[in-house]
């Protein structure tokens, strides 16, 4: 089971807003928050009684998308976080050795 086309849509609506504007103007507008103790963001997409998330990092004025997934409860499961964040570090190590 996918994502369903006009959920995909709306998801391609927010990363041209991303990219046309910025995390700052998300952010403001309540479509992207900072999650609380850790250095991702979350893009808060809800189609049709189904809330998909998107973490992200900036890294040096970039945004990398590390995940997406379905939000079925309130908190944000832990598991989720602990992905995102193995990934930003996955990254954040091949940026350092593009460097060198």
């Amino acid at each position: 089971m996918g994502i369903p086309p006009k959920a995909v849509k709306k998801v391609y609506r927010q990363l041209e807003l991303l990219k046309k504007y910025g995390v700052n103007f998300l952010t403001h507008s309540g479509t992207m928050k900072k999650l609380h103790g850790y250095d991702i963001y979350e893009m808060i997409i809800d189609f049709d009684k189904v809330c998909y998330r998107i973490f992200c990092v900036i890294r040096k004025a970039v945004c990398w998308l590390l995940h997406i997934f379905v939000k079925k409860s309130p908190h944000t499961p832990q598991r989720e976080i602990d992905t995102a964040v193995k990934r930003a570090r996955d990254l954040d190590y091949q940026l350092a050795l593009a460097v060198n």
